[in-house]
């Protein structure tokens, strides 16, 4: 995403993570990096920058998106297995 000092609000593409074939397990999402004058929207899964004019802000931002899934290793649920992409 770029987002330009000065111009109108931004939201960025949607951020998704598939398998093939659907699992159907309940994804974790973790973002680290994101600076504080961005939004991570979690519904529409999506970053907003709202519009500014402040030069402080003008670089370059490292944001990583995770999704990680938690399964049973075996029919007998003892041990959880993680996994992340």
């Amino acid at each position: 995403m770029n987002y330009a000092v000065g111009s109108a609000s931004e939201t960025s593409t949607t951020y998704l993570f598939k398998s093939s074939p659907d699992c159907l397990y309940a994804q974790q999402i973790t973002v680290t990096g994101l600076p504080a004058f961005a939004a991570d929207n979690r519904s529409t899964r999506n970053f907003s920058v709202p519009q500014t004019s402040n030069l402080s802000l003008v670089g370059s931002y490292s944001v990583t998106v995770q999704a990680s899934v938690s399964y049973w290793s075996d029919y007998t649920k003892s041990t959880k297995v993680a996994k992340s992409v």
